[in-house]
């Protein structure tokens, strides 16, 4: 695992998304790939800020909430991915896998990155939530870029993607939640995904 490369590529995508997307677009990286050397680190990094501001609290409860949120993550990613490559055809886009993993991954880096500092009071959670509406802007320069969904579509693309998004989350959420018995709380340890 190159970390220089990961962290020059999210740096990349967090300044400069439309040009990291247009430099992305024609590399051929299976999305297995991807999920392994790139969204399982950042699925991991916020994982990780989680679980410290939740080990005061308890250790066995952030150690069970640190292994589901790496569970759903990669999870979400999946059904993610599969999502914006069905969706993206009814939308005039171009329906490619390898397309539609990139833009799952790239968009949701800034997420991810500011998931980390939740461990701090407040100003974490304010720094997650504006890593989360930055991610809602970089998805729509790469559905543009990665999709090619017409940018006359790419408006009502992103909000039907996103709306579905929420829904698939939740049930992955909750279910998985249930499983590792954290209940409700499961549904908040989605930050492996869009962290609604």
């Amino acid at each position: 695992m190159d970390f220089a490369k990961l962290i020059n590529t999210v740096k990349e995508i967090i300044l400069e998304p439309k040009n990291a997307f247009t430099k992305r677009k024609e590399e051929k990286e299976p999305w297995m790939n991807l999920l392994v050397n790139y969204v399982l680190i950042l699925v991991a990094i916020s994982a990780i800020g989680s679980f410290l501001s939740m080990i005061g609290w308890s250790a066995s409860w952030a150690i069970r909430s640190l292994i589901m949120q790496l569970i759903i993550g990669v999870v979400n990613f999946i059904i993610l991915m599969y999502l914006m490559q069905a969706l993206s055809k009814s939308f005039g886009g171009n329906g490619d896998l390898e397309q539609s993993a990139k833009t799952i991954a790239y968009s949701l880096t800034p997420s991810w990155v500011g998931s980390f500092f939740t461990f701090i009071p407040f100003l974490g959670w304010l720094i997650a939530l504006a890593g989360l509406i930055y991610s809602l802007y970089v998805l729509y320069h790469a559905i543009l870029i990665f999709m090619d969904v017409p940018k006359d579509k790419s408006v009502g693309y992103e909000i039907i993607f996103i709306i579905v998004s929420i829904v698939v989350m939740a049930v992955v959420g909750f279910t998985l939640g249930a499983i590792f018995g954290l209940g409700f709380l499961g549904a908040g340890a989605m930050h492996g995904g869009w962290r609604f």
